[in-house]
């Protein structure tokens, strides 16, 4: 019994993985590698961030990975 409790203590634990915070997140990503000015950043993001566009901005995380 002593063996096994000094195994678990050598032994590392596993690494948590990492949770999604952002379900968006790789849409976000893909867009600030296209090359806008800080203005037109701000404007498609305010735009894809409102209630209304939830759509537009669904149809887009799941068209990259088509």
């Amino acid at each position: 019994m002593k063996s096994l409790r000094e195994a678990f203590q050598t032994t590392a634990p596993p690494p948590i993985p990492q949770l999604i915070t952002d379900p968006h997140e790789r849409l976000w990503q893909r867009l600030e590698a296209i090359p806008m000015t800080p203005d037109q950043r701000v404007l498609v993001g305010e735009f894809l961030s409102s209630k209304e566009n939830k759509d537009k901005r669904s149809w887009l995380c799941s068209a990259m990975y088509l």
